[in-house]
């Protein structure tokens, strides 16, 4: 899973939602901005930003999806404590129905 949220390729998903321009800045305040990987795309995070704090900041928050750091899946249990670091690659998956 490596498409970005932030690039023109989109993810394994066809949410219009998660097509963003490559590359970007999803900050909060504060310290100076840590670089990560976004489904992809290189992003610009506050250091400090949480799994949850950066499916809100992308509109995810409430929405069905699974979100993977370093190729680790991350709980929905622990999206809340899960600290984003300078390096880290995350991968956010919607999931969508159809038949």
């Amino acid at each position: 899973m490596t498409p970005d949220a932030q690039s023109p390729t989109s993810p394994p998903t066809s949410d219009p939602s998660m097509r963003r321009p490559p590359g970007g800045t999803i900050e909060t305040s504060g310290d100076a901005p840590a670089s990560v990987r976004l489904n992809g795309s290189t992003h610009r995070i506050t250091p400090g930003l949480t799994v949850a704090a950066l499916l809100d900041r992308l509109g995810q928050a409430g929405r069905p999806c699974a979100v993977e750091v370093n190729g680790s899946l991350v709980p929905f249990r622990h999206r809340q404590e899960r600290i984003l670091l300078d390096g880290d690659r995350i991968e956010i998956v919607t999931l969508v129905g159809g038949g």
